[in-house]
């Protein structure tokens, strides 16, 4: 998983990148400065931004309202990490798309489990990602609507809203009708039609 790094102190910057390192399956990307982590995130789909706080000209609040501003970057988990520990600072990091904060100096295992979380949370969203897409129905027009195979906000609607019912619906579907369909051939070719 990539995991974004934002701190301008070259030295913290690493200290962050080797105790990363140790995570297994974890790579970084890291920046010294906000402009050119802003410009990589354009192109690019971190699992887990971690930037400092105090930062010249950007700081990580700054950095995090225009890295939500980009398509698709919404829910992309962001760490805080931060010497300053006051109550202000905390409630204000949070009201602002910052999904949670460390301590400087870093503590290994407080990192560690505070990325696992967050890549956790990332790996559900996408997850949860993957199976909307898999059951998202153009829409239609209304007479096109009528001869849908899956009519998503219907079955939705009748299943009270469940998602979970819908996707199982949605799974028995995908393996099911392939093997209707070729038992329906099979018979056809023969013509046993019991």
């Amino acid at each position: 998983m990539t995991i974004l790094v934002v701190d301008d102190e070259p030295v913290s910057l690493e200290m962050l990148r080797q105790l990363i390192a140790r995570i297994p399956e974890c790579r970084t990307e890291a920046f010294t400065e906000p402009a050119p982590a802003l410009a990589w995130c354009k192109a690019n789909d971190p699992d887990l931004v971690i930037v400092d706080y105090v930062m010249p000209d950007v700081n990580g609040i700054e950095f995090t309202k225009r890295f939500r501003e980009f398509p698709g970057k919404e829910e992309i988990p962001v760490l805080m990490v931060t010497a300053q520990d006051g109550q202000g600072v905390r409630k204000c990091v949070l009201q602002n798309g910052v999904n949670d904060f460390l301590g400087k100096p870093y503590d290994f295992a407080e990192l560690r489990v505070r990325v696992s979380n967050m890549l956790a949370l990332r790996a559900s969203q996408r997850q949860r990602a993957s199976k909307a897409s898999l059951l998202r129905v153009p829409r239609a027009s209304r007479k096109q609507q009528n001869s849908c195979l899956l009519n998503v906000d219907v079955t939705l609607m009748r299943h009270g809203g469940h998602q979970s019912a819908l996707t199982e619906i949605a799974r028995i579907f995908v393996f099911t009708v392939p093997h209707l369909l070729s038992a329906m051939r099979a018979a056809l070719a023969h013509n046993d039609f019991e």
